[in-house]
């Protein structure tokens, strides 16, 4: 039984959520820094422009009211900051301060900011004031000088630097927080995944990765395509199970045929007899092998390496002309149905062919009895083809129509019946390695063979 899951350093998932956090961090860090530096340069354009709002309300009111009610508002906004926030000065020609909360002004050259020296005052908060942002403008022989302390801009952006930390905070202990889970939940799953195909390796193939849990992922596909996977391996392994339990079962009764007539052989006793009963009994174990060997060797496509076009119709009408007195002399007619000409000829082997549609006819003839009809068609479907082998039998079961391809499967359970269960798997096998599709259709009466070529056909069927 695997361990339970922890979250541990050397967890890939643990790893990333790690490295998520890191960058999340860094990325979040970097955007406050702008943030706090574009207001920053915004509340100093703001601090301008209310400074301007002010220069153009002087301006006016020096074109309406003449230079003393200039001199006057001046000298009043001046004694209204009293914590010299924010300085006014009218200075005239000589640089001599006329009105204003200013005691000197020495800006020269002009500049955008300077030192609270410049102007001789005394902010009610010195430890927060450094200077002023200045800004100057002409009027009737005058010069107006206003500036705004950076402690107006501090308080605010004070609040805002310590809104942003605050931020900054929050959210990586929420990036954090969620990579953390994120790396669990991933490492979980991996550690899920890990188990079940390291239980599948112990040989516990019905072990399967957790389904429907976490979200619809690349992990979660890669959970199905290893249960998929698995599923069919597990498949595999009981098919060749059972056949390994067929192969037992079908060669333990030739066997002892065989070991009864050798041992019943003696000079008073027909020995040809005897002996070609003991060869009729090699020659079927020799059979089923050989079948078993061409069905591998099909599997890998080995036997179709060198291979050209054949005439599928040639080779399906030279198996009906060697069949027809078969069906005949079993009681059963062998009959043509549709058989267009001109067939298409495909990449293949005629022996492998000829040997797929003899053993459906076959199959048709050892399971139908007396006075039953096979009816063989051939017809072309746009590039492609199709042939079908039916008959007016009993059919086969529905239960066991999906088990008819199967190595060794037999619908007779007694297995008295001639043959070795290996034709119909044989004829799958080399349709399947020329690229077509061989398959049961669903009819009412007795059975029906369709073999297409190519096999995306069958889609479209």
């Amino acid at each position: 039984m695997p361990d339970t899951p922890h979250i541990s350093h050397n967890r890939t998932g643990f790893r990333l959520s790690l490295q998520y956090s890191f960058l999340y961090t860094i990325l979040v860090t970097l955007i406050f820094v702008v943030a706090f530096l574009l207001s920053q340069h915004e509340l100093r354009e703001w601090a301008h422009e209310w400074m301007w709002d002010d220069a153009e309300s002087f301006v006016q009111m020096a074109e309406r009211d003449g230079s003393d009610a200039l001199i006057a508002s001046i000298e009043a906004l001046g004694r209204i900051n009293l914590t010299y926030d924010r300085i006014y000065a009218l200075v005239d020609a000589d640089g001599v301060v006329i009105a204003g909360n200013a005691k000197v002004v020495n800006i020269t050259p002009l500049r955008s900011f300077y030192p609270i020296e410049a102007f001789g005052v005394e902010p009610a908060d010195p430890e927060e004031t450094t200077g002023y942002w200045v800004q100057s403008i002409p009027i009737n022989g005058y010069t107006i000088i206003q500036g705004t302390s950076d402690h107006v801009i501090y308080e605010l952006l004070e609040a805002l630097r310590t809104s942003l930390i605050l931020g900054v905070l929050a959210f990586i202990a929420v990036g954090l927080y969620l990579g953390t889970r994120v790396g669990k939940l991933t490492g979980d799953r991996i550690a899920a995944i890990s188990d079940t195909l390291d239980m599948a390796g112990q040989g516990d193939l019905s072990s399967r990765v957790p389904a429907g849990e976490g979200p619809k992922d690349d992990l979660e596909r890669v959970g199905r395509k290893i249960n998929d996977t698995l599923e069919r391996i597990e498949r595999l392994v009981d098919v060749q199970k059972q056949i390994t339990t067929d192969i037992a079962h079908d060669l333990r009764s030739p066997l002892q045929r065989l070991r009864q007539r050798l041992e019943k052989i003696d000079p008073d006793t027909d020995f040809d007899m005897q002996r070609d009963a003991s060869l009729d009994a090699i020659d079927e174990i020799v059979e089923t092998f050989q079948s078993l060997l061409r069905i591998a060797e099909l599997e890998r496509g080995r036997l179709l390496e060198d291979h050209g076009e054949t005439d599928v119709g040639k080779v399906l009408a030279t198996v009906l002309e060697i069949y027809e007195d078969t069906a005949f002399e079993a009681g059963q007619t062998l009959v043509t149905g549709q058989l267009d000409a001109g067939l298409p000829a495909i990449p293949g082997n005629a022996n492998l062919l000829a040997q797929m549609f003899a053993n459906l006819i076959e199959n048709a003839i050892t399971h139908c009895p007396g006075g039953s009809t096979i009816t063989v068609s051939a017809v072309a479907v746009g590039s492609g083809l199709r042939v079908t082998i039916a008959d007016n039998g009993p059919g086969i079961p529905l239960a066991e129509r999906e088990r008819v391809f199967d190595r060794f499967y037999r619908s007779d359970p007694s297995r008295y019946r001639k043959g070795n269960g290996l034709g119909l798997s044989l004829a799958k096998a080399i349709s399947t390695a020329h690229g077509g599709d061989l398959s049961l259709a669903n009819v009412d009466t007795g059975a029906c063979f369709v073999w297409v070529w190519p096999a995306d056909l069958m889609a479209t069927s």
